[in-house]
């Protein structure tokens, strides 16, 4: 069911006078669609996308990013606060906080693609994969990301599957149709989303994002 159609059958019928909250990762213009169902509807609309994966989501330690109704934004940041780290307020335009979102996945995908190849690479070169992430991890560029999943990458153990494959390359098809509209090129992300559509080819769309280095490692 599409998400609208959700909408459409739960939440409209129920939300007059009520809060809403959403923080699924889809287009703006889809983000904007809902608000407008909300508010038609006689409730108040936030966005509320998350920046983390699954397991920071359990350690509190994620991001919201935040657009639309700002009383509402001030209300509930008690709330946001006891589920993660920061809570990113991004003006009252509805739209605003998934276009973040989808900046920062798309850059999650091209990082995550450019670590697989400098580890293939590495490999194929004879440099040992954890000396490369050794010296990574001295230098500036270095993360506690990078550190993740270059260790997933090595040990080809791509769960639990923090961040699935099948939903970066969802996201990395909405950046690129975002940048489209916009007449900005994404030929980094148009790279990265080719690998993702390989790594669901391969019937690993369930696995973990570090899984792209297989689709690289051939």
């Amino acid at each position: 069911m599409c998400i609208r159609d959700s909408y459409k059958e739960v939440v409209v019928h129920a939300c007059s006078g009520k809060m809403v909250i959403e923080s699924a990762t889809v287009g703006d213009g889809c983000t904007q669609l809902l608000a407008k169902m909300v508010t038609e509807a006689g409730g108040r609309f936030l966005e509320a996308p998350v920046a983390g994966h699954s397991g920071m989501a359990v350690d509190k330690t994620i991001d919201f990013l935040c657009a639309g109704d700002n009383e509402l934004f001030e209300s509930a940041k008690p709330v946001l606060s006891s589920m993660s780290k920061g809570q990113h307020y991004f003006g009252t335009e509805v739209g605003s906080a998934s276009r973040m979102k989808l900046v920062v996945n798309s850059m999650l995908g091209t990082l995550s693609s450019a670590l697989a190849e400098a580890l293939a690479l590495a490999d194929k070169c004879g440099i040992p994969q954890e000396q490369l992430m050794g010296v990574l991890d001295k230098h500036p560029m270095g993360s506690p990301f990078l550190k993740m999943a270059g260790k997933m990458m090595i040990e080809n153990k791509h769960e639990p599957p923090l961040f699935m494959a099948k939903h970066e390359d969802k996201d990395l098809g909405l950046a690129i149709k975002m940048g489209t509209e916009r007449g900005q090129k994404m030929p980094m992300t148009g790279v990265a989303k080719q690998l993702f559509e390989r790594v669901l080819a391969n019937g690993d769309g369930e696995k973990h994002m570090s899984v792209v280095y297989e689709a690289v490692n051939k």
